[in-house]
């Protein structure tokens, strides 16, 4: 009987021993997997901050700037000078582009001011047709010099330059106009001046009026189109027709002429220095010869209306007027 009892407490003993093992194993399998799990999470992490890696290194600054710096060199940059062109190419921005490390370490491009200018006195250099002078040859066969007063053009360079150098930035082929009358007063040029005067000398279409002889002319393409007699100012009054050279600024059917002591209409407008310009005269009775000097205009060319409403039409702003 005593035998009996000390089997079965042995057997006892062994299946605790089963139970406490077999617990034990779960609790390590367990342990395992979570540790294991844990590391693929760990690579899953590792795989996916590497790939954010590669993906902003793609959009990372000095690449972008690359790219901006590649479509530059691909653009193209056209300046216009009534019907001459110049080009602004690849070979240009090259030599004006620097590119340069800030203080991040990045990739950065900047345009060489000094370069930009001194391109921009070249082309006023080139295309400045403006003299305080110009040798005139008059229908008569006398040649004569005339107070230039607003023939002839002057680049604005300091807008050209900053113009130029906003396109550039931009980065866009674009075509601008720097004769375009439009922004002749204000930003391109320093004056508004006849499309001719962009070459040597003054073209073949233009006025011209005598003060001694009074009488004026018009020339298109070398040709003589319109000749008249004309009143000027009146020298004793103090209201001298002013001699020089100058260009149409602008023209007006139906205008009002006044000053402190008139107020006159007239049909026909036709401005080119000021508030000094070509227009009917119906009070006048005579034009030409002395008329000028006892029933003179102020300052004004007065001229038969049939004569005045073709010189209306033969005109246009920016054409060069000669008095002497």
């Amino acid at each position: 009987m005593l035998r009996k009892k000390t089997n079965v407490k042995n057997r006892i003993q062994s299946l605790e021993i089963m139970v406490i093992t077999s617990t034990v194993l779960i609790i390590i399998g367990i342990i395992c997997s979570f540790v294991m799990g844990s590391d693929r999470n760990s690579d899953n992490s590792q795989q996916s901050y590497s790939s954010t890696l590669a993906k902003s290194s793609k959009a990372r600054p000095q690449d972008a700037q690359t790219s901006s710096y590649d479509r530059l060199m691909k653009a193209e940059f056209k300046l216009k000078f009534a019907d001459k062109t110049e080009v602004i190419d690849q070979k240009l921005l090259s030599e004006w582009v620097n590119e340069e490390k800030n203080s991040k370490g990045r990739t950065e491009y900047h345009i060489s001011e000094d370069k930009l200018k001194e391109y921009v006195s070249g082309l006023a250099k080139k295309y400045n047709t403006f003299k305080d002078y110009i040798t005139f040859k008059t229908t008569s066969g006398d040649t004569i010099d005339l107070v230039n007063k607003s023939t002839g053009w002057i680049l604005d360079e300091e807008y050209a330059f900053d113009a130029i150098k906003d396109m550039i930035k931009k980065m866009n082929s674009v075509s601008l106009d720097l004769t375009d009358e439009s922004e002749a007063s204000n930003k391109w040029w320093a004056r508004i001046a006849s499309k001719y005067t962009l070459e040597e000398g003054y073209g073949d279409t233009y006025a011209e009026v005598s003060i001694d002889q009074q009488y004026m002319w018009m020339y298109k393409d070398g040709k003589l189109v319109l000749e008249s007699d004309v009143v000027t100012g009146e020298p004793e009054e103090g209201h001298e027709t002013p001699t020089g050279a100058f260009v149409i600024g602008y023209k007006q059917k139906d205008a009002n002429l006044y000053d402190t002591d008139y107020l006159i209409r007239v049909r026909n407008w036709i401005s080119f220095y000021n508030d000094v310009g070509f227009h009917d005269a119906e009070w006048q009775t005579n034009f030409g010869g002395d008329v000028y000097t006892y029933n003179g205009s102020h300052g004004c060319v007065n001229m038969p209306l049939e004569a005045v409403d073709k010189l209306y039409d033969l005109t246009y702003e920016g054409m060069p007027v000669f008095v002497y």
